[in-house]
């Protein structure tokens, strides 16, 4: 349907810049994050970065580290959220979509555990 040929323009897309920024000869190392919760989004497009947006960005990550291991790793910033984006939705973001000063710092954390392993 459209809505697979969109996402996979996105794919396509998100790869090539990617993967541009990969091959530039200082880069040894790619961080991919995902989407965060999106807690004033509609539910469609709630369900929409969680099956089918995060999805695709952590595929991206494995098929470029596929091609050139190491190089590529994926962090789940959605995952690092979601247990807290029902029940307290402005714990970590201020708006729904942005992170709050929390929330940042729960991100710096895990984005300087990422890049120091």
């Amino acid at each position: 349907g459209r809505s697979n040929g969109a996402l996979e323009e996105y794919k396509s897309r998100y790869m090539k810049l990617i993967k541009e920024h990969g091959d530039l000869p200082d880069t040894d190392k790619v961080y991919i994050t995902s989407v965060s919760p999106l807690t004033s989004a509609t539910p469609e497009k709630r369900v929409r970065a969680f099956s089918l947006v995060r999805p695709t960005q952590e595929s991206i990550a494995t098929e470029l580290n596929a091609k050139d291991s190491g190089k590529y790793t994926f962090i789940d910033l959605y995952a690092l959220l979601y247990p807290t984006f029902s029940s307290a939705p402005t714990t970590y973001l201020k708006d729904g979509i942005h992170p709050n000063d929390t929330g940042y710092t729960l991100y710096g954390k895990t984005l300087y555990n990422a890049v120091k392993n």
